[in-house]
């Protein structure tokens, strides 16, 4: 968050407001801190910096304090539940039909936006709800008694005057789910007719901006809009628009940015509309650093929808980017470089007394024997691609430009809860990957036993040596820390 305490407890230095959960905290800050009486806490430049950016949000000046307030208290109440309605929208893209299906939620924005007026408050405060909204027609779980929600949406953008493309979405999907011939009230006449007028009055502006909008459709999950731009179609869908050139490029960054988003829905209507032979050149090509759609992926722990998707077009699953390391290797990255955010929010929790609904125990991994432990919550995306990866056949043995194999690289980087993970396959060439994997030295002449030795990483040492004994390998014992050939902290980066 741009505002907020510290991981540590203290302060942070203030700066852009930028998701709703820091619009949410920004306007109890500024509503609360008159109300404990501190006057030298009104006289800071967090205060005045925060009060500046609300100010704006909310098109009133803070000096006048009364409606001030009473605007600020609204936005308190919007920016809090846009926070809940950007977790949902990211929920579903995901593949996860989470916040977007919650009651209370929907009957509280649909309840709340009616009787609010917009009227000053900027895009960034509506994209949530119109993207929820939107969302919620794309999936079919709408009524049209909530179409007051659309019809205020839209009645705020005419006001405000700037071009916001969540709105249009919202628009696409609505008047399409109309035009479709579902059967509603009679309110879908007006509803269509509203729909209708604001894209007319917009239809320049797509057709000048469209172009350049791939990548922001497929970012923000606009199924509408995307629907529209890979078919060449006006809003209405009643004429073709001009694209420009460059088709191939902007398409092949628009696969990617599905993949990196883990957005298996936008990805499958990207394939649906391009073809299956187009998207495999697309997604075995390497960007500038050599990584395949499959390395994003893995990079960042997209939902298993994706890989799906992935392997259906023919992704080849030991490519390796210019450092030499394979999908695997982006299972095992840097401990430190992916902060433990589960642990943090429980304890956040625990700290403040929230309420809440959210399961706080810590995730779980079974061994073959079905034998249940904790494990760190960090690992459980990582150990699900590994699974995966491995039962498509890819090589852990392959060494990087370092010589470190994935396995050499877990023991090193502290994933002690992945590797277990390498040895349960037993079909096809998987015995003799693994052994192989357990003999490979690292060119500095360390296996991953010794590695784990090294690091500490006790647990993972454990794995291995139980791993090496079943083969009847021979397994030294541990010699004491100083005589191991180097310290952790001397370990080759």
């Amino acid at each position: 968050m741009a505002f907020g305490d510290g991981s540590a407890g203290g302060p942070r230095a203030s700066g852009p407001l930028q998701t709703m959960s820091d619009y949410a905290a920004a306007a109890y800050y500024v509503l609360s801190a008159p109300r404990r009486g501190d006057q030298s806490q009104l006289e800071e430049a967090r205060f005045r910096n925060i009060s500046r950016q609300l100010s704006s949000a909310t098109s009133l000046p803070s000096h006048m304090v009364q409606q001030f307030s009473a605007k600020l208290e609204a936005l308190l109440e919007l920016a809090a539940l846009g926070a809940l309605c950007e977790a949902g929208n990211v929920q579903y893209l995901r593949g996860i039909k989470g916040r977007t299906y919650n009651d209370s939620l929907i009957k509280r924005g649909d309840t709340v936006l009616p009787s609010t007026s917009l009227k000053g408050f900027g895009s960034r405060l509506i994209e949530p709800f119109s993207s929820m909204l939107s969302l919620s027609i794309y999936s079919t779980n709408w009524s049209s008694f909530r179409d007051n929600a659309i019809i205020t949406l839209l009645d705020a953008a005419s006001i405000g005057g700037d071009d916001n493309w969540s709105l249009f979405n919202l628009a696409v999907e609505r008047y399409r789910r109309g035009r479709g011939g579902a059967q509603e009230n009679g309110h879908n006449s007006e509803i269509l007719s509203a729909c209708k007028t604001f894209l007319d009055g917009h239809e320049g502006a797509w057709a000048t901006e469209a172009a350049e909008l791939l990548e922001t459709c497929v970012r923000n999950g606009w199924f509408g809009l995307l629907s529209r731009w890979l078919r060449s179609e006006s809003l209405t869908g009643g004429s073709k628009i001009s694209l420009g050139n460059d088709f191939a490029n902007k398409e092949e960054r628009a696969i990617r940015q599905a993949v990196q988003s883990g957005f298996p829905y936008i990805m499958k209507i990207i394939v649906e509309a391009l073809g299956m032979e187009r998207c495999k050149n697309f997604v075995n090509r390497a960007n500038s650093q050599g990584q395949t759609a499959l390395h994003l992926a893995c990079k960042h722990r997209a939902p298993k929808e994706v890989f799906r998707l992935l392997y259906i077009l023919g992704t080849y699953v030991n490519s390796q980017c210019h450092l030499g390391r394979t999908l695997i290797h982006y299972c095992v990255p840097d401990l430190k470089s992916v902060p433990p955010v589960f642990e943090e929010v429980v304890k956040m929790i625990s700290h403040h007394y929230l309420p809440t609904i959210t399961f706080l125990e810590a995730p779980e991994a079974w061994d073959k024997f079905c034998n249940a432990r904790f494990i760190d919550s960090r690992a459980y995306d990582f150990r699900v691609l590994i699974y995966q990866l491995l039962a498509y056949n890819a090589d852990m043995t392959i060494p990087d430009q370092e010589g470190m194999t994935p396995i050499h690289r877990a023991a090193k980087e502290g994933w002690a809860d992945t590797i277990d993970v390498f040895f349960r396959h037993e079909h096809g060439d998987s015995e003799r990957l693994q052994r192989a994997s357990l003999r490979i030295r690292y060119h500095a002449g360390h296996t991953a036993l010794d590695y784990t030795r090294i690091s500490g990483n006790i647990a993972g040492e454990e794995v291995l040596a139980s791993e090496m004994r079943k083969r009847a390998m021979g397994v030294l014992p541990r010699p004491p820390q100083h005589l191991l050939p180097m310290g952790p902290q001397d370990l080759p980066m």
